[in-house]
């Protein structure tokens, strides 16, 4: 039996004009064992990969304890791991908390100790590539563009085994933004970290939502 994990709150705004403007959050409703969250992520996933020519021919969701997918795609089978990305910034439930202040250094780092502890789990020896999903379920978990670009950055010279990262962000019950984390080409341009160490940010919920990016699937 999948253990049970707890979910955010993320989904579109739609903004109605009939006799007085109506604003309504159509949060998505996650399952509530870790298998199924996960499954909905992995749907979402391909989807997303499909509609910029990336083909799955087959999933298949492992046993618990290992590495949670195998995919199966034209050029051969690829292994799949799933994380979410959470941002704590103190004791306590991090899902209850609100729009609080977000350190971009801290929430880069927190996402790259995330990976690496995940890379220290499996064998270079491995049968299969293996690729990254990261995924978020609430809203104050976005990381804006510049902890995006510092993820980058950092994955880029970090040595871990695997041969993609990918970040997922659910948009609505069927679409999802997906974003390559690694490998990525310069995308501090000219700058250096070390010139963002400071910069924070506050998620502004649902209404900073990427639904309102200019392209669901963004790949850089």
């Amino acid at each position: 039996m999948s253990s049970k994990k707890p979910t955010g709150q993320i989904g579109p705004v739609s903004l109605t004009q009939a006799k007085y403007p109506s604003i309504t959050w159509e949060q998505i409703n996650f399952p509530k064992a870790k298998d199924q969250i996960e499954a909905k992520i992995v749907n979402y996933f391909v989807a997303a990969g499909t509609a910029v020519g990336f083909r799955v021919l087959e999933v298949t969701q492992n046993i618990e304890n290992d590495i949670d997918y195998s995919l199966t795609l034209p050029g051969g089978r690829i292994d799949l791991e799933l994380s979410e990305i959470i941002y704590s910034a103190e004791p306590g439930n991090p899902y209850i908390s609100g729009s609080m202040p977000i350190k971009c250094r801290d929430f880069s780092r927190q996402i790259i100790d995330l990976v690496m502890k995940k890379s220290s789990k499996y064998s270079p020896l491995n049968a299969n590539p293996i690729h990254l999903l990261l995924y978020i379920t609430h809203w104050s978990f976005l990381p804006n563009e510049l902890v995006i670009r510092l993820i980058q950055h950092e994955l880029n010279i970090a040595k871990h085994i695997f041969e993609n990262i990918f970040l997922l962000i659910p948009l609505d019950s069927k679409n999802a933004n997906l974003r390559v984390l690694y490998p990525s080409k310069n995308p501090l341009e000219k700058y250096s970290p070390q010139e963002f160490y400071d910069s924070t940010y506050i998620g502004l919920g649902i209404l900073a939502h990427p639904r309102y990016a200019p392209s669901h699937v963004v790949i850089h």
